[in-house]
């Protein structure tokens, strides 16, 4: 018996249980949070639920005869998500609601880990939204490419582009307005760089 499992068993109360074997899944079994990760389907939270059904069902059948339920899918029992040799359920309804607990835990901590980097992503697209609106006049290398004719008095916000407003300027050959914010000019096509404001100003 491992040092965990002693710590199990000595244990008085549900929710050390489970908290001892989450320990036990991650030390022992190499469970980490990189591989939960890779579980995106909700493998967790369906091994959790045989492991808990199981417990259920024994207290009415016998193990021998409810054991494979879970792997063959000849019942209506759910379906262990995992490999045949990964499925371990026990005699003791104790210890599958312990495993059922500390894989529920495991999701619950997976979930949070999406949606942490979730809101992280979308806090640092919206900090680059921010930051291309503000950067107005387009970088130094695409300068001597555009007429930077400012227009002001302009019915769109004091002669800045509608769209992102950065300045605006006149294309000398159409006449046209345009925005100067072309981000990143590209070796091809200077006035449309990658992550730039592409407005300009439509008309005959």
């Amino acid at each position: 018996m491992t040092a965990t499992q002693e710590l199990t068993e000595a244990a008085t109360d549900g929710a050390t249980r489970i908290t001892l074997e989450r320990f036990r899944q991650i030390l022992r079994e190499r469970y980490t949070h990189e591989h939960d990760d890779a579980h995106t389907s909700g493998a967790l939270a369906q091994a959790a639920s045989c492991y808990a059904h199981i417990a259920y069902r024994l207290t009415k059948e016998s193990f021998e005869d409810i054991k494979d339920d879970y792997i063959d899918g000849f019942t209506d029992s759910p379906i262990f998500p995992w490999d045949i040799e990964d499925w371990k359920p026990s005699p003791d309804p104790i210890r599958n609601l312990e495993k059922a607990g500390a894989l529920i835990a495991a999701e619950i901590d997976r979930l949070l880990r999406k949606r942490e980097r979730d809101n992280t992503a979308a806090e640092n697209a919206l900090l680059d939204q921010q930051k291309q609106s503000e950067k107005g006049c387009p970088l130094d290398e695409a300068r001597e490419h555009l007429s930077h004719v400012a227009v002001p008095g302009l019915p769109m916000n004091d002669g800045r582009c509608p769209q992102c407003g950065a300045i605006v300027g006149r294309d000398e050959t159409t006449g046209k307005l345009f925005c100067t914010n072309v981000g990143r000019p590209d070796k091809d096509s200077w006035r449309v760089g990658p992550d730039g404001c592409h407005w300009q100003e439509a008309r005959d």
